[in-house]
């Protein structure tokens, strides 16, 4: 059995990470979700903490009954072959790689990683949930219902929205 990678900032987990999650366990994969530029919080891009965002993945692949995966932080280097090497070490053995991320994927086009990609989901992405925050619109289904609470009932809509705003 091989270990996936999937890497993402999960800003938070939403409906389309949690399909790509199912589709790599259906494939057989052991799952490392590897939380990306791990280093940045409370800003209008990253607004959450790794430790939270650990937090709200945890939630939701209890709730799915989702229970062989393993959680890594990944920041970010500045340059591309120091971020492949980090990311290697943090998470040991891996291959294949799954993101969505033009970014990451162009990264590890230089390495003997096999890259799957992520097909976007339309109307679903952490930038547009945290826009409908901001802007008080309809945005709990696009995320599973255990982040919906926890964003709702732990960390405060208002928190967030200050957060959003001010780095905006």
């Amino acid at each position: 059995m091989k270990t996936a990678l999937f890497v993402g900032r999960f800003q938070p987990i939403h409906k389309a990470h949690l399909k790509v999650i199912k589709k790599i366990i259906s494939e057989g994969h052991k799952l490392l979700i590897g939380i990306g530029r791990a280093q940045e919080s409370k800003t209008a891009l990253n607004p959450f903490t790794k430790e939270e965002r650990k937090e709200m993945i945890e939630r939701v692949l209890k709730a799915e009954g989702i229970t062989n995966y393993k959680i890594v932080f990944i920041p970010d280097k500045k340059k591309d072959d120091d971020w492949i090497e980090h990311t290697e070490k943090i998470c040991g053995k891996f291959d294949p790689i799954y993101s969505g991320n033009p970014e990451t994927k162009h990264v590890f086009q230089k390495t003997k990683h096999k890259i799957v990609d992520v097909k976007l989901v339309k109307g679903i992405s952490s930038t547009l949930i945290r826009k409908k925050i901001v802007e008080g619109k309809e945005w709990k289904k696009l995320v599973h219902q255990k982040v919906y609470d926890y964003v709702v009932n732990k960390y405060g809509i208002e928190k967030l929205k200050k957060i959003i705003q001010k780095s905006s």
